[in-house]
């Protein structure tokens, strides 16, 4: 089911105007290889615009995020690249340019649905941006910029290595890019080991409402609307807070359901090997990795979140 990298860059040389989209609630792997796209396809020549929903403040120091378009164009496009999104709901408002334009399809979710006209998946990659740095090797120079924008990537859905999905190549990867000099120290630090007071106060919120089942393995949290809005912030603030409830001493499995709006309710799976969460989030209408995934739900936290619960008790059980 996937095509070669051989034949994507042939289809991507033949063209002039190119769009590139991610997935919605974008995170540091979404834009960073978008971004990375983004400025290697300018070396090649191309005119590009890059599509995805507001960046978050942590990504903002990508190059070229600054350049990202919020909003759906009528500027008709010759080809459209779509990256890091493993079907097409997650585009969101993007998803009209698959109806509309040749699509190319890369992304590493296990969960994918091949829904490109040219694709290429790979569920054992550590990150878009590891299959990015795949694609561009021989076909187009790295330059600062570009590192940057892989090895943010790369260090974000690795979670600084720490991953299972992290490889040797992996590594070999970071090693190189770290050639470029870039400020890494600064990438990881800012990523994974600093987070604002908003961030803090809805972790201590979430940490409160936090409950442990089956035995200690299994941790449950949530945050309403309303508790955001008391600690100053809103859902764009509660991304990293599901990885904090899976560090818990004797945790395997943590689900952290927060609201994106009345009755739009966000659940974010982690885990170790004992369960897959993407199969769990993929009954759902969600997707995702094996060790992080996640799905959007519909009504109420009472209405929600039993269903979700119940099934990484059952997968806990096993």
């Amino acid at each position: 089911m996937n095509n070669s990298f051989e034949e994507i860059t042939e289809i991507i040389d033949e063209c002039d105007s190119i769009a590139v989209a991610g997935h919605v609630s974008p995170d540091g792997d979404a834009v960073s290889s978008c971004c990375a796209v983004a400025m290697a396809l300018e070396k090649k020549g191309k005119q590009v615009t890059v599509f995805l929903e507001d960046v978050p403040e942590k990504f903002r120091a990508v190059p070229y995020s600054d350049k990202i378009k919020t909003e759906p164009s009528d500027e008709d496009f010759d080809l459209f690249i779509s990256l890091d999104c493993g079907d097409e709901g997650r585009l969101g408002e993007f998803t009209y340019l698959i109806k509309n334009t040749l699509t190319v399809n890369i992304d590493h979710h296990v969960s994918n649905t091949y829904f490109g006209r040219y694709n290429f998946v790979d569920g054992d990659a550590s990150s878009t941006c590891e299959l990015v740095y795949r694609l561009l090797d021989g076909w187009c120079p790295l330059d600062k910029d570009i590192a940057y924008a892989l090895y943010t990537g790369i260090i974000f859905d690795t979670g600084c290595f720490k991953h299972s999905s992290t490889s040797p190549f992996t590594m070999q990867a970071a090693a190189e890019l770290m050639t470029y000099n870039i400020p890494f120290t600064e990438i990881q630090e800012k990523l994974f080991y600093s987070h604002t007071p908003v961030e803090a106060k809805m972790l201590g919120t979430a940490i409160e409402n936090m409950e442990l089942m089956c035995g200690g393995s299994l941790a449950v949290s949530q945050l309403s609307i309303e508790e955001m809005e008391k600690n100053g912030g809103n859902s764009k603030d509660a991304d990293a807070i599901v990885s904090y409830l899976k560090n818990t001493d004797g945790v395997d499995a943590a689900v952290f359901f927060y609201e994106k709006k009345k009755g739009e309710i966000k659940a974010s799976m982690r885990s170790n090997e004992r369960v897959n969460v993407s199969e769990i989030a993929v009954k759902f209408g969600g997707g995702g990795h094996v060790r992080a995934s996640g799905c959007t739900l519909f009504g109420t936290f009472e209405e929600v979140m039993p269903k979700v619960v119940e099934e990484l008790k059952r997968a806990l059980e096993v």
